[in-house]
């Protein structure tokens, strides 16, 4: 397929792409957007949407919409309202203002299961002090979703929650794969705390966790990586705000 010099969306049609509405004024869906991997196990990449202003449970609590891929014809116009666990589902954020959703990414598979999982960033929620952010990890599953995943239901078994370390770190800001950063064979995340205080007020701090093929709790406190589990990445100077981004860099030095 060749591309022209320039491209309008608004002709999309169906056959060359398609567009995905959000459900409701002010909820700012698609402020991050991400591939889901394959989170349903049928061969097909699915996508992932954040609306950090949505509000299902209180004001800008925040939801995410998973879109399965399919191999049949797309209609021009999705609206994510009409997800109903056939061709995707909505994971909707825990407390009112906690923003989940502002950052969303494929995790990669974390526990070792042969599926993709994903995760989804909420970072004004508040499990250690105002704003400390959390992280929610959801497992990928070839048994059928419901329509609505609750991100406060995650046990271990479902998926996991990754609580940032003190008030005001905004730990979920960014949320990332890390690929396979210590080579067991399984993926790791990456999740940026840009306003912690490591090295200075907003030197920010990013957290590794390390996947693994035994049970998760339902929840890991990020303050408890240890070198086993994870580690964490501290910025150098006051202000830099080291975490606002975080990603994968896949292998730049070549050893495999």
């Amino acid at each position: 397929m060749s591309f022209p010099a320039q491209f309008d969306l608004s002709t999309l049609n169906g056959t060359n792409g398609f567009t995905l509405n959000g459900v409701a004024a002010g909820d700012n869906s698609g402020f991050s957007v991400s591939s889901a991997g394959d989170i349903n196990g049928d061969g097909l990449d699915d996508l992932i949407i954040g609306a950090f202003g949505a509000d299902p449970n209180g004001g800008a609590s925040g939801s995410s919409y998973v879109v399965f891929g399919k191999n049949t014809p797309f209609s021009s116009t999705l609206e994510l309202s009409t997800l109903n666990g056939t061709n995707g589902f909505t994971l909707n954020g825990v407390a009112a203002g906690d923003r989940s959703g502002i950052s969303v990414s494929n995790a990669g598979d974390i526990n070792g299961d042969g599926i993709d999982d994903l995760i989804i960033g909420a970072y004004f929620a508040d499990p250690n002090g105002s704003g400390s952010g959390s992280s929610y990890v959801v497992f990928g599953k070839n048994t059928p979703f419901s329509s609505t995943l609750e991100l406060s239901t995650l046990d271990g078994s479902n998926g996991f929650t990754l609580n940032g370390v003190a008030a005001g770190d905004l730990s979920g800001r960014s949320v990332s794969s890390a690929g396979d950063i210590n080579g067991d064979g399984l993926d790791d995340l990456i999740i940026g705390a840009d306003l912690a205080d490591p090295n200075g007020s907003y030197s920010g701090a990013s957290y590794v966790v390390f996947g693994k093929n035994t049970p998760f709790s339902s929840t890991l406190n990020l303050s408890t990586l240890n070198g086993t589990n994870g580690f964490t990445l501290n910025g150098v100077a006051v202000d830099d705000r080291s975490g606002i981004s975080v990603s994968s860099a896949g292998d730049i030095n070549g050893d495999g």
